[in-house]
């Protein structure tokens, strides 16, 4: 297969994806579960949004990572060996 081919097959899904042309049917919440899912998305609305994120992760200065935020050796989530565009 080739890039153009790979690069139209890859347009063409995200193309079918956004059109929502081949969606399944919505599906209700019944009952207590759709109760529960209501009173959390009010709760929601109690606590303000802060106008910045903190950071968890501490700086060191014996090296570590290299501040890419990502996984040793390139793209976030893949591993050094792993083969380009994340297949397996």
């Amino acid at each position: 297969m080739t890039a153009s081919e790979v690069g139209h097959s890859t347009h063409a899904w995200l193309a079918l994806q956004a059109s929502n042309r081949e969606a399944a049917p919505a599906l209700p919440t019944l009952g207590a579960e759709a109760g529960y899912a209501y009173d959390r998305y009010l709760d929601s609305f109690k606590t303000a949004i802060p106008a910045s994120f903190g950071s968890s992760v501490q700086s060191s200065s014996s090296g570590g990572a290299s501040g890419s935020g990502g996984a040793p050796g390139g793209a976030p989530g893949m591993s050094p060996g792993a083969p380009a565009g994340g297949a397996y």
